[in-house]
């Protein structure tokens, strides 16, 4: 089940919203805990998208497409690597305050330390769920991959100079090229795509707003950018 045609049939089976995953929000899911743009909030909105894949609180459809997978594989290692090494030094700060905290006769908490190994494990499990259980999507058609193409040569968002990104023009073509053929057969529920890449999709950093050179290209295919988990939940999962 990869193609165009296949993807689209089984969506429509199930009448659900759904997710298309750019390759880092993926990756967020793993990348190193301490940074301060990615909170334990998105971890808990994360399990909460997987509980509806499952069919436990609703329902979603997840797409990961082709290329998406092939970044997944070119950098997973990585970024796992990245986040041990990140979580060592923490480890190491730690241990040093400590020792000043003894040294002056202050009370410490003993053998505080954040496990690398958790943090990998734990995260690789949510991380793994997603794939396992998201419809993969491959198409070939020329259409979509000349669109790429021109998108990039013509520094259209993602792209841009100096930055013309061959690699994230071809995930979104190929999402917005499934999106439409999903709404040319009838499909009327949400579509949401995600990417913490607020530099390439948003119209600034923050990431609340798209950016203007995908705006027609994602309001042709009624399709909505969400920069964070969170976001993503409420544009799928309207409270009511």
């Amino acid at each position: 089940m990869t193609d165009t045609a296949s993807v689209s049939q089984c969506i429509l089976s199930k009448n659900a919203p759904v997710l298309f995953f750019d390759t880092c929000s993926l990756l967020d899911l793993v990348r190193d805990p301490t940074r301060e743009c990615f909170s334990s909030d998105q971890y808990e909105t994360a399990i909460r998208l997987l509980r509806k894949v499952d069919g436990e609180e609703g329902y979603l459809h997840v797409v990961v497409n082709s290329q998406v997978h092939h970044e997944l594989n070119d950098n997973f290692s990585s970024v796992c690597e990245d986040s041990e090494n990140k979580l060592d030094k923490l480890n190491k700060k730690i241990a040093f305050l400590q020792r000043v905290y003894v040294s002056i006769g202050a009370t410490v908490s003993q053998n505080l330390s954040f496990s690398k190994n958790d943090f990998s494990q734990y995260g690789k499990n949510i991380y793994d769920s997603f794939i396992g259980k998201s419809i993969t999507y491959k198409e070939e058609d020329d259409v979509a991959k000349n669109k790429a193409f021109d998108r990039s040569r013509f520094c259209k968002a993602p792209a841009k100079k100096g930055k013309q990104e061959l690699k994230d023009c071809i995930v979104i073509e190929l999402y917005l090229f499934l999106a439409q053929h999903l709404r040319s057969i009838g499909y009327s529920n949400r579509i949401v795509f995600i990417s913490s890449n607020t530099k390439d999709y948003a119209s600034d950093v923050r990431g609340g707003i798209l950016h203007p050179e995908l705006k027609d290209d994602f309001d042709s295919v009624k399709m909505e950018y969400a920069s964070n988990y969170g976001l993503a939940e409420r544009m799928l999962f309207p409270p009511c």
